[in-house]
């Protein structure tokens, strides 16, 4: 059935379906992961949420031969954890989904609800629109912007392991991920901070290339390591030029 739809829309059209299966991923070009992420324990937290850790197995596993989609979002999101959104799209962002999902509804009180608003309600139109959640839209822009940067490495790479921790730094605070190009010639680690107010942070790690997928030659080649302008404002510049055992 999916060979034929595949065959009938042809290559300037994309088929979709829900959840993350491998055996439809041939004829698949988007899977809809709102259990993927919902599952998960944070920041997902949702009517289906468990204990399960999230990680972007997928992602590492089938980066390049396909793409993701969709989490829940809901008013909660907005009154009852601080910056629980901001943290929910970082997370889409970095594991290379395509963001959003949002349900636009406009059903829900028309006012700011208070803290600890009872059940779920998927339509945050109203917080969209509020003056009050302009930092969440702003946030939203740059990974946007950002995303225009990294879409090279989210659609054909592939997400590497963890990078070391950043202990000086509290939880939940600053989200990075590795993302290895189609080449293996080139990574993108994308940094973000999730929290409003936290202050400023120094995110120093040191790594071996040769962990991440690529090749240094025990080090004997040296890469230079620049910040991209990901998003208005921000200035691109060379941080440093270094051995592949110790970027």
């Amino acid at each position: 059935m999916l060979s034929d739809a595949q065959h009938k829309i042809g290559p300037n059209a994309i088929l979709m379906s829900e959840d993350q299966n491998e055996i439809y991923m041939n004829n698949v070009n988007i899977f809809l992961t709102l259990f993927g992420f919902g599952y998960g324990n944070y920041p997902f937290n949702t009517p289906m949420s468990t204990d399960n850790i999230l990680v972007p197995a997928h992602q590492a596993i089938y980066g390049g031969y396909t793409m993701y989609a969709g989490a829940l979002f809901e008013k909660n999101d907005f009154y009852d954890t601080a910056d629980n959104f901001a943290r929910k799209m970082a997370i889409q962002f970095m594991f290379g989904a395509q963001m959003g999902w949002f349900g636009m509804g406009r059903y829900g009180n028309a006012v700011s609800l208070p803290a600890s608003s009872g059940p779920p309600i998927y339509g945050i139109y109203n917080e969209l629109m509020n003056q009050q959640f302009d930092p969440e839209i702003q946030y939203l822009r740059k990974l946007s912007q950002a995303k225009k940067i990294a879409n090279p490495y989210f659609l054909h790479g592939r997400m590497q392991r963890t990078l070391p921790l950043q202990k000086h730094i509290p939880n939940d605070t600053v989200f990075a991920f590795a993302w290895l190009d189609k080449d293996a010639s080139k990574l993108l680690i994308p940094i973000s901070v999730v929290r409003k107010s936290t202050g400023n942070y120094m995110y120093k790690s040191e790594f071996d290339i040769s962990r991440y997928g690529i090749d240094s030659q025990n080090g004997k080649l040296t890469y230079n390591v620049n910040q991209l302008s990901a998003y208005d404002g921000q200035s691109a510049k060379l941080l440093g030029q270094f051995p592949g055992n110790k970027i």
